[in-house]
């Protein structure tokens, strides 16, 4: 009486135990196939060239906040985007590669930024991103968000919105496209471009993530997955 006891009281137990199992399998099976599905879709990026331009540079710092600045940010995103895309099979036109603007000489912000655009426009590549970091007098302000100019092409607005989408899933923001700006380098670029600011330095929480390499990298592995999914729609 005593085994059939113990049998049927861990029943529920074993019963439990079965459904919790068979769901780890099937997430870890829907897991590996959208990770398939996605290595099926980064295959759409060879031979695709793509400008990287990591915003300031110099005496240009751009943004500060909480001792983190936006130049040295944005460039170790822009460097660890790089490395994904030519992992893909693309090439990467850099505006800069070091600390150094594109200009050389006494530092001039109109002087910078038509260098960067004919650099891009230079290049017969598929599309430009301009990567930088947001700032605010109000340190409430929180995301990652894409922008684009107000006479942007459509195709700019569907990259914008890919990536968008890719950031919202996986750096907590519920941020959309904005695509009520005037600026210069995505205006005068004759590739589909978008500038993705990759958070406000003058929120202390996103200054302090935005500081790391670890979440440097998720940022710049998010932007490449919203690439991927704008070239597999376009390919």
């Amino acid at each position: 009486m005593g085994f059939y006891f113990f049998v049927w009281k861990f029943k529920p137990v074993a019963a439990v135990f079965g459904v919790l199992l068979a769901t780890l399998v099937v997430c870890g099976a829907l897991a590996g196939w959208r990770e398939l599905d996605f290595q099926a879709q980064a295959v759409g990026l060879r031979g695709k060239v793509i400008v990287l331009d990591a915003g300031h540079g110099g005496i240009d710092s751009g943004a500060v906040g909480y001792g983190v600045i936006e130049k040295e940010v944005v460039l170790n995103i822009t460097h660890y985007l790089a490395g994904e895309l030519q992992k893909a099979g693309a090439k990467v036109i850099f505006t800069r590669v070091g600390d150094a603007p594109p200009t050389s000489g006494a530092f001039s912000s109109a002087r910078d930024q038509k260098k960067r655009v004919e650099i891009a426009n230079a290049s017969a590549a598929d599309c430009l991103l301009s990567i930088h970091a947001n700032a605010f007098p109000s340190a409430r302000y929180y995301g990652a968000q894409v922008f684009v100019d107000r006479s942007a092409a459509p195709r700019s607005l569907q990259l914008a919105r890919s990536i968008q989408e890719a950031l919202r899933q996986t750096t907590e923001t519920d941020r959309q496209v904005n695509a009520g700006i005037t600026h210069y380098l995505l205006r005068y670029s004759s590739l589909p471009a978008v500038t993705v600011e990759v958070g406000f330095l003058s929120n202390p929480r996103e200054a302090r993530l935005l500081a790391q390499p670890d979440y440097q990298r998720r940022v710049a592995y998010s932007i490449f997955q919203g690439i991927v999914s704008y070239f597999s729609q376009n390919n």
